[in-house]
């Protein structure tokens, strides 16, 4: 999607689009300081998801 500081276009974000829809995906960053490896989890903060879960309190 970013290249050197730099956008890639409009192809790029529609490659990316499809990938963003998956349950699942990994994204790579190149930092050029040698190589490591981190997991990050999140969470779903859709509106649909803020909507079901403001519906009741607990």
């Amino acid at each position: 999607m970013v290249e050197k500081g730099m956008g890639l276009g409009l192809a790029a974000e529609a490659r990316i689009a499809k990938v963003f829809r998956q349950k699942e995906f990994t994204i790579a960053v190149g930092l050029g300081q040698g190589r490591h490896k981190a997991h990050i989890w999140t969470t779903d903060l859709s509106f649909d998801y803020v909507r079901i879960n403001a519906s009741y309190r607990s």
